[in-house]
């Protein structure tokens, strides 16, 4: 498995991009704070579940104090060397193609079905 990848959703109807270091940097950060004091760990991770159930921006709110709290780095950057990058833009440019195909052909299905009953 890469650590980046970029393909159509199940429906084809838009483009997922997987950052591998982002999921396991995250992780990894939980799992140290966790070993660091599970009190304040269990105690931040029930803040961020309880913001399951806020209205609008409650779920942002409670993932950024959870990243507050357990004094989480920064993990929205990340850094992807050249070859990567390259095998990413293709990966994109695919996905991307594939994506309008779909909204095409979905976009002419009216006239088609048109067509068909004349």
């Amino acid at each position: 498995m890469s650590d980046f990848s970029a393909s159509t959703n199940t429906f084809w109807t838009a483009v997922r991009v997987s950052a591998r270091p982002v999921l396991l940097g995250a992780l990894r950060e939980l799992a140290e704070a966790w070993q660091d004091d599970r009190d304040a760990t269990v105690a931040a991770m029930d803040r961020l579940s309880a913001g399951l159930r806020r209205t609008e921006g409650g779920w942002d709110e409670a993932v950024h104090d959870l990243h507050a709290d357990l004094r989480l780095a920064d993990t929205d950057d990340v850094d992807v060397d050249v070859e990567a990058a390259e095998r990413l833009i293709a990966e994109l440019q695919a996905a991307v193609d594939r994506v309008r195909r779909k909204v095409t052909v979905v976009a002419d299905l009216p006239r088609q079905q048109e067509r068909g009953a004349a």
